[in-house]
């Protein structure tokens, strides 16, 4: 088993120390608005005014074409990547796969699936004009980002944490490489002030300066670095390790981008999410052969999972969109809380929890 000399463990947790002294009270406490919201976003390509983009909405386009263009990643395993074969795969691009058989059934036509590669630089802006329908990949909601597109139900959640190379010789300087334009770049600048800081055009590249030692730690969402880890070679992945270990220092919620002004693109998008995420609650062999493919113990990143569930028990709980006037009333219904159970054995817990989501979630199609 490898480990941080302690030299490097001491320097990170004193580099970091305004973080723990913030969160020690409040350690499930979602972080500030100044914490994750702070990034830069750059400006919309030339001539993509307001006036400029196509006013035609997304639903009346695909209606018309019969085409969804969906943006995303080449590079975030396991949400979306190219394999050998240079097929996509990922777990963002099972859930995109979802949206286009909820616009086919909403529109009552035939709807194939068009993806377009973006990057942490130019995904919002593909997004406001138009080049693209939505985004979904492995990109993190915030207030900031907010200001500018619209953003679906959150369908994961990760959080900021670094990937260290346990064989670092701690200079006098903390060098931490950074990709550029992510809520990443803005949380670690807030929480480690001194250290010295690297932009790197996306985490491949990040890895590359951390394995020739040109950086001691890479920050990014836990779940890519966990992915960039089981990707290595057996020997190499031991000289490697995930800080802090068993937390992050803040929660980053994936969701979709999407354009502004249109709340029934928006709507019908939430409602692939949203049944996936009830089906994953309920147990449903397709949701949970997804989880299981992407997340489980033999999957492409095997994680605890209870978490995740209980961040889709939450999703579904707290949202309520102002129409259909069908839809169920999730403010109402009591969140699940598996510490709540009472009940004398697991797989008695486990089916009260199904009977109950299944009552209360049922998701309509909008025709």
């Amino acid at each position: 088993m490898s480990y941080v000399k302690p030299s490097l463990l001491m320097a990170i947790g004193w580099l970091g120390s305004g973080w723990v002294a913030a969160h020690a009270a409040e350690p499930n406490r979602l972080p500030s608005t100044s914490a994750i919201g702070v990034e830069s976003i750059p400006a919309a390509p030339p001539g993509s005014t307001p006036e400029s983009i196509p006013v035609e909405e997304v639903l009346e386009r695909v209606k018309r074409t019969g085409e969804l263009v969906a943006g995303t990643r080449t590079d975030a395993m396991p949400f979306a990547y190219r394999d050998a074969d240079d097929r996509w795969q990922g777990y963002s691009i099972d859930l995109l796969e979802r949206v286009r058989s909820q616009m086919q059934q909403h529109l009552q036509r035939p709807v194939e699936l068009k993806l377009v590669p973006v990057d942490s630089t130019n995904r919002m802006n593909m997004v406001m004009a138009g080049s693209v329908d939505l985004v979904c990949g492995a990109t993190s909601y915030s207030r900031r980002r907010e200001l500018d597109v619209n953003f679906s139900v959150g369908y994961f959640v990760t959080g900021t944490q670094l990937l260290i190379n346990t064989r670092s010789q701690l200079g006098a300087e903390f060098h931490i490489g950074v990709v550029a334009g992510t809520t990443n770049q803005s949380v670690m600048a807030k929480l480690f002030p001194i250290a010295q800081f690297s932009q790197f055009e996306n985490r491949g590249n990040g890895l590359a300066a951390l394995q020739r030692g040109q950086i001691d730690g890479l920050a990014s969402d836990g779940i890519l670095l966990q992915a960039m880890r089981q990707a290595l070679p057996e020997s190499e992945r031991l000289n490697y390790q995930i800080f802090p270990a068993q937390q992050s220092y803040d929660q980053e919620k994936y969701a979709c981008i999407l354009p502004e002004g249109q709340p029934e693109f928006r709507k019908t998008v939430n409602a692939a999410l949203m049944r996936f995420m009830q089906e994953a609650v309920t147990g449903a062999p397709q949701a949970t052969a997804t989880l299981d493919r992407w997340f489980g113990e033999q999957g492409v990143v095997p994680i605890d999972r209870q978490p995740l569930l209980n961040f889709f028990q939450q999703q579904l709980t707290a949202y309520v969109p102002s129409q259909p006037p069908n839809w169920p009333a999730f403010a109402n219904s009591t969140p699940f809380d598996p510490s709540l159970n009472s009940t004398p054995t697991q797989s008695q817990a486990v089916d009260r929890t199904r009977d109950q989501a299944a009552n209360l979630y049922t998701f309509p199609i909008f025709d």
